[in-house]
C-alpha cells in the first residue's frame, strides 16, 4: 500500500492540513471586527428604551422601520452577552479554496435577557424577533458606515455583516428568560471570584451558558419569529466525539471541507452534515493506526456516499435533520462527488502510480494546497504488492452500486428521502 499520510497531516506548515488552515492575520482580523460589532450592540443597548426607539426608527439603512404598535421598554435593552459559535467554535474552521467566490466566515450568537409570556401553552419572548432584529442593525448600522461594511438585512436566521477580503460575520440572535439569566450571571460572579483569568463583561460565562434551560432558548427568525434552538447540543455533542476519539476527529473533517470547497456543486453540503458523517464513523470503529491519515480519510470517503445517500439526522434534535432542503439533484451531485473523492484515494493507496502521479490525483480532489513535495510519497512498487486485494473501486459491488446510484437517486422522488428502502 502506497502512503502519502504526510501529505494529508503532519507538524510542518506544508501539509495540506496547515496549509488550509486560516492565517493568524486573517482570523486576528476576524476577531477584531466581531469585537467591535459586539461592542457597538452592548453600547446602542445601554443608551436606554427612547433613545434606541428614536434611533431605529429613524435609521434610513434599517430595512424595515417600526410600526407605530412596536414598543421598547427599558427591560428589553439589557445589555446582551455573546459566544463565538460554528467551525470557529468546532476549531474546523479553513481557509476557502477559491476566494472569491467562497468567503470564510465567523458565527457569534447574541444573548438578550427578555420578559418571557405565556403563548399557546408555551413561553415565548414578549417583544418581537423582528423588532431585535431591527434593533441590532440599527446598532450595527453606523459601525458599518464607518468601516466601510454592508449590513446584509435578508438572512432569515442571523445579521450578516460583510467584511473585506471576503469574509463575512453572522450574529445569531438569541432570546433567554430575564430572571433566570440575571440569577445565573450572578451564580456565576460569585463562583469565578479569585479566578486569574474573570470572564469579560461582554462574553456569556461558560457556567451559565452550560446553566440555562435548554427549553428557554429561543432564536429570532424573519420568517417564522422565535423558535426553539439551543446552540450548545450540536456544540456539545462535537466536542465529546473528540474526547472520546481523539483530535484526528477535528483533522479528519477539516480534509473532508477541503474536499467539499475543492468539489463543484457541493457549496451547499453543510459542514456539520460532513462532521456527522466523520463522527459516524469513529462511532463504528474507524480508527486512525499507526498515524496512517491517508488510510484513514479514504476509509471515511468510503464510507462517505453512503452515508450522503440517506438522510442525515440532527444527533442531539429527535426528528430534525442536518441535509433539510437538499433537492434531489444536489443530493446526486454530492453523492457522486463523494464517489469520486473515494475513488481517487483508493487509486492513491492501491495503484503502482509514481509520486509525481499521486500528487496530481490528490490535487484534483484536494485542490492547490496540496504539497508538490514528492518526498511525502512513499510507494510500494509493483513487486512489493502482489496479492493485495482490489482496491474498493474496482470492485463488482462498488461498480454495480456506482451504477444504479443515479437510478435509485431519482426513484426516491426528493432529495430529503433515503434512497435505500428497508
Amino acid at each position: 500500500m502506497n502512503d502519502f499520510s504526510r501529505v494529508l497531516y503532519d507538524s510542518t506548515d506544508s501539509s495540506l492540513y496547515n496549509a488550509a488552515l486560516v492565517a493568524k492575520s486573517v482570523e486576528s482580523d476576524l476577531r477584531e471586527a466581531r469585537d467591535q460589532a459586539r461592542e457597538a450592540i452592548r453600547s446602542f443597548f445601554g443608551r436606554g428604551a427612547t433613545e434606541a426607539y428614536e434611533a431605529v426608527r429613524s435609521h434610513k439603512t434599517v430595512a424595515v422601520l417600526l410600526d407605530e404598535g412596536d414598543v421598547i421598554t427599558a427591560s428589553e435593552l439589557v445589555k446582551p452577552k455573546f459566544r463565538t459559535q460554528g467551525s470557529f467554535s468546532y476549531h474546523t474552521h479553513v481557509e476557502p479554496e477559491t476566494s472569491p467566490p467562497q468567503e470564510i466566515d465567523i458565527d457569534d450568537g447574541m444573548f438578550l435577557p427578555v420578559s418571557f409570556i405565556a403563548n399557546n401553552g408555551s413561553t415565548d419572548p414578549q417583544i418581537a424577533s423582528d423588532l431585535i432584529f431591527r434593533i441590532t442593525e440599527a446598532a450595527l448600522s453606523p459601525l458599518c458606515e464607518a468601516k466601510g461594511w454592508e449590513l446584509v438585512a435578508d438572512k432569515d436566521s442571523c445579521v450578516r455583516i460583510k467584511l473585506p477580503n471576503h469574509a463575512h460575520l453572522d450574529i445569531a440572535l438569541y432570546a433567554v428568560p430575564d430572571g433566570e439569566f440575571e440569577l445565573l450571571i450572578e451564580k456565576a460572579a460569585k463562583a469565578n471570584i479569585g479566578d486569574t483569568t474573570p470572564t469579560p463583561s461582554f462574553l456569556l460565562d461558560e457556567r451559565a451558558y452550560k446553566s440555562i434551560s435548554q427549553d428557554e432558548i429561543r432564536l429570532a427568525t424573519r420568517e417564522n419569529g422565535w423558535i426553539a434552538s439551543d446552540p450548545r447540543l450540536l456544540e456539545d455533542w462535537f466536542q465529546q466525539a473528540v474526547a472520546n476519539y481523539g483530535d484526528e476527529v477535528r483533522v479528519v473533517s477539516r480534509i473532508l471541507k477541503v474536499w467539499r470547497d475543492c468539489s463543484k456543486g457541493c457549496e451547499r453540503l453543510a459542514s456539520v452534515a460532513l462532521m456527522y458523517s466523520v463522527v459516524n464513523c469513529f462511532e463504528n470503529g474507524i480508527q486512525l493506526s499507526e498515524s496512517r491519515y491517508d488510510s484513514l480519510v479514504a476509509e471515511v470517503a468510503d464510507r462517505l456516499p453512503d452515508a450522503l445517500s440517506d438522510r442525515i439526522p440532527n444527533p442531539r434534535v429527535e426528528g430534525a435533520f442536518l441535509d433539510q432542503n437538499w433537492s434531489n439533484s444536489e443530493r446526486e451531485r454530492f453523492v457522486t462527488a463523494a464517489r469520486e473523492f473515494a475513488a481517487a484515494l483508493n487509486r492513491c493507496l492501491t495503484l503502482n502510480l509514481d509520486e509525481r502521479k499521486i500528487i496530481r490525483e490528490l490535487q484534483a480532489v484536494l485542490g492547490r494546497r496540496v504539497p508538490t513535495d514528492t518526498d511525502r510519497v512513499t510507494v510500494k512498487r509493483a513487486e512489493d504488492v502482489k496479492g493485495l486485494a482490489a482496491p474498493v473501486y474496482q470492485s463488482q459491488d462498488y461498480k454495480d452500486r456506482a451504477a444504479s446510484e443515479t437510478e435509485r437517486i431519482a426513484k426516491a422522488g426528493t432529495g430529503t428521502r433515503p434512497y435505500y428502502q428497508n
